[in-house]
């Protein structure tokens, strides 16, 4: 769950100093520290990713609206979530960061402390009699991982070469989380019905849930990435010194 964050992972290095706003580090292709240098380019945008970045079409990351996903399809209850919101993405952590300007990939894994998802859900299942319902749903998560492979390649446009990333794999962890859900057409019988059975649903939440999510945060990154690369050349991404 999470992340913008990781939209600038793969553009903050090496900006052209007369081009790069101050909120962003310069980070040369040939300084022997470039992964150290990029991680702290990383770590010092998250003020400015939460509140969003206008000159660069980045929208705020807190929260950061998804849309509608699955959140159970069993046998005995079906639930949808909708209009939701992640909070929290901007506690991450960078544990591990690699730029390789040879395989032209960049490979990333970064924790985020807590985050919450705030969403409406519908639900249908037989437990007694066959019900539907909706409500409220808020899901709390703590120490999230999550691990990024991206892939790039240089293109040429009105004889200038760019970046362009082409694939984004992105894997989520989430060992457990906490789950309260209301539903204010239920009777209290059924809302205690329904509230545990997804309570007690949480693997299956996890493995219904997860597919969709690691889709939405690669496409959404990868197409913010590019956004992004378009404004520079590759040597300006990347000038040749330290």
């Amino acid at each position: 769950m999470f992340t913008k964050e990781l939209l600038f992972l793969a553009t903050v290095v090496g900006f052209a100093t007369a081009k790069v706003p101050d909120y962003i580090h310069v980070c040369g292709a040939k300084n022997p520290h470039i992964d150290e240098c990029i991680i702290k380019s990383v770590e010092a945008l998250a003020p400015k990713l939460r509140n969003g970045i206008p000159e660069f079409d980045i929208p705020p990351t807190d929260p950061l609206s998804i849309g509608t996903i699955k959140l159970t399809d069993m046998p005995n209850i079906q639930a949808t979530g909708s209009d939701i919101k992640l909070h929290g993405l901007d506690t991450y952590h960078i544990d591990f960061l690699h730029m390789d300007l040879e395989k032209q990939t960049l490979d990333v894994v970064l924790r985020c402390d807590k985050i919450q998802m705030d969403a409406s859900y519908s639900v249908t299942a037989k437990i007694l009699v066959p019900i539907s319902g909706e409500g409220p749903i808020n899901l709390r998560a703590n120490n999230v991982l999550v691990k990024v492979h991206m892939k790039y390649s240089i293109i040429e446009r009105n004889g200038n070469k760019y970046m362009y990333f082409s694939s984004m794999k992105t894997q989520l962890d989430v060992k457990d989380f906490t789950a309260k859900f209301e539903a204010s057409n239920f009777d209290k019988t059924l809302q205690e019905a329904i509230s545990q059975a997804l309570g007690s649903s949480h693997q299956e939440i996890l493995e219904t849930t997860k597919p969709s999510l690691e889709r939405f945060i690669s496409e959404m990154c990868l197409d913010s990435a590019n956004k992004i690369c378009k404004h520079f050349t590759f040597d300006e991404l990347f000038p040749d010194r330290e």
